[in-house]
């Protein structure tokens, strides 16, 4: 059993609380579904999002409500702010229900994305996030670009293009890709790993270098690139040669790691992500791996799968699955920006 005591910050919490909606599922439609479901068919750029139809119901958040014209909202602490990543979700798992055949949810997506058309910073290309998080005890102060929710938002407003034909949706979601190309000190999502371009989830000083948020900036990437915009696809092959340059740096040998903090900030240790990010990590694989053919990405698809089947458990009854989703306590000092 895993503990979900206080997260480490706002943003890990919102997609803990779709992660962990997993358990609310029945058993025969959840069995193994982030290893065997997540990314398992051939990826369609225009069609249902991974798995969002039915996994990630937004409405079941408990920190969510929604404002007075049907758009989400999280509470952090005792107010409720706009997060451009929950509304990409909410957005991408109400297409996806769409695009299987639940035609009264193009509502809902199409709001999502009026919503990120309205509110995206026209000169920066961000949707930027008001509220301050502290990841790995890190201070990051608002408003700041999380390269999760311009991947997310990407993918929302690429598929809203391709079905509903608003030119609008394909210019906010071009626009979306600025971030990629500034540093982290002007605004941006951009950090470095060894001389390779890192699309960072958190502007923290120095880069955490998250991995499901990588994951999802690059798969945003490859989806605008399917709509013909040829920076995205360079963009996307930068991100594509990052995710398998970096694998290794993520690899335990028993488990991945939620971000590469213990290379970053020696001498922390590295943060082993927990069941539920161990299989977003292998399902988003999945889905890249589908995407591009590439056999280093099938290869660690296969080895990562093999974690979850030897070694997860094992961990756990140690306590060595100490991941994002179940740190006990916030840091009570932030470390610098």
């Amino acid at each position: 059993m895993f503990r979900t005591s206080a997260p480490r910050c706002a943003l890990c919490s919102i997609l803990c609380l779709f992660l962990v909606s997993l358990a609310a599922f029945p058993a025969n439609d959840t069995v193994d579904r982030g290893r065997e479901s997540v990314g398992a068919a051939e990826y369609d750029p225009v069609g249902p999002f991974l798995t969002f139809a039915t996994d990630y119901p937004v409405e079941r958040w408990s920190m969510v409500r929604f404002d007075d014209d049907g758009v989400p909202m999280v509470r952090y602490g005792d107010q409720y702010y706009y997060n451009p990543a929950t509304i990409a979700i909410w957005g991408l798992q109400n297409f996806s229900n769409y695009s299987l055949g639940r035609l009264s949810h193009l509502d809902a997506a199409v709001r999502a994305g009026q919503w990120l058309h309205a509110n995206q910073d026209l000169q920066t290309g961000g949707w930027n996030l008001d509220v301050a998080v502290f990841p790995e005890g890190f201070a990051v102060e608002p408003p700041f670009v999380s390269a999760l929710g311009q991947g997310l938002g990407i993918s929302l407003l690429t598929r809203l293009h391709h079905v509903t034909g608003d030119g609008e949706f394909l210019e906010a979601a071009r626009r979306a890709t600025l971030p990629f190309d500034e540093p982290i000190a002007d605004g941006g999502v951009r950090a470095e790993l060894f001389g390779h371009p890192y699309f960072e989830e958190f502007a923290t000083n120095p880069p955490l270098f998250t991995l499901n948020g990588m994951l999802f900036a690059v798969i945003g990437l490859y989806d605008l690139s399917q709509a013909g915009d040829e920076r995205a696809q360079e963009l996307f092959q930068d991100g594509l040669d990052t995710v398998e340059f970096s694998l290794p740096f993520f690899d335990t040998g028993a488990a991945s790691t939620y971000n590469l903090k213990h290379i970053a900030s020696p001498p922390l240790e590295p943060a082993i992500a927990n069941h539920a990010y161990h299989e977003l990590h292998v399902g988003l694989l999945r889905a890249l791996h589908s995407i591009s053919g590439d056999a280093l990405l099938g290869s660690y698809v296969e080895r990562w799968s093999d974690y979850s089947d030897r070694s997860l458990t094992l961990y756990v009854a140690r306590g060595f699955l100490e991941g994002p989703c179940s740190d006990p306590a916030p840091r009570s000092s932030p470390r610098r920006r």
